[in-house]
């Protein structure tokens, strides 16, 4: 299944950032601001796509670089500056941030804990990193009509995701592989989201995607055509209702210079500086 990934196809849709961006930016804020973000940090954040983040870090901290591989959504400010960037291939200067962050992003690459890595060596001694990615395998729906489609619609993006190259399920891995790079304090929380008929979300997250998409999945035997068109209908229909995919937040400092790598209190907490 070589075609393009459905959600990194859609990167530069603005009505898909920004359903996005409405979904997941008050729990990303939340996260960060919990490691006690002030004026003279530098940050990066990886995967900017609508730039959402970027701006709001750039409101807090002294500096933000923010990388993808199309920034054309992302205006530059004093504080704020785009580059264009390919985690996979492009270098990042070791120990160059202050506070690293990404979301969305890994799971779409060849190699996530390789990416991971690189993210990982370009914090500073002392520094944080926090990594955004989802769990398809926690979608459910709520008792009621609809619930076997929301279950065939799902398990089909869940499989189109693994078909395309993705890593659907990478979030619940994360606070291993930041674990196994040295990373301490590490912790990690899991957000889901009602989805309900005839709301803009599901009109954006359900309807939309398999309008543009409903026919390559059955194509490759993913769903029926009957299923896409039931689908559809389950968009519209406000009885119907279901959790999202987790997206799940983990995060881990470097150890401070001087202190080793790889020793970890596993406390999850990150500590206000």
């Amino acid at each position: 299944m070589a075609e393009t990934n459905t959600f990194s196809a859609r990167t530069n849709d603005p009505a898909w950032m920004a359903e996005l961006e409405r979904m997941y930016d008050r729990g990303t804020f939340a996260c960060l601001d919990s490691l006690g973000l002030h004026p003279g940090l530098r940050c990066l954040e990886a995967g900017a796509g609508g730039g959402s983040v970027a701006r709001w870090l750039a409101e807090r901290v002294g500096e933000v670089v923010a990388t993808d591989l199309d920034v054309s959504l992302v205006a530059a400010g004093p504080r704020l500056h785009p580059r264009q960037h390919d985690l996979e291939h492009d270098d990042l200067p070791e120990g160059g941030f202050d506070v690293v962050h990404a979301r969305l992003l890994l799971e779409h690459l060849k190699d996530p804990a390789a990416a991971l890595a690189k993210l990982y060596a370009a914090v500073r001694p002392g520094g944080w990193i926090v990594v955004e990615d989802m769990n398809w395998a926690a979608t459910h729906p709520l008792p009621g009509p609809g619930e076997e489609i929301f279950l065939a619609v799902t398990s089909a993006m869940r499989r189109w995701l693994q078909g395309t190259g993705s890593h659907p399920t990478l979030g619940a891995r994360l606070p291993r592989l930041l674990r196994g790079l040295g990373a301490t304090d590490v912790g990690c929380e899991g957000r889901a989201h009602l989805i309900e008929g005839g709301t803009p979300t599901a009109a954006t997250m359900v309807q939309s995607l398999l309008r543009r998409f409903g026919p390559l999945y059955v194509h490759f035997g993913l769903l029926t055509e009957r299923q896409v068109t039931d689908g559809i209908a389950w968009g519209a229909d406000p009885e119907c209702a279901g959790f999202s995919a987790l997206l799940m937040a983990t995060w881990g400092r470097r150890p401070p210079a001087g202190t080793g790598e790889g020793v970890s209190d596993h406390s999850g907490q990150p500590e206000h500086r």
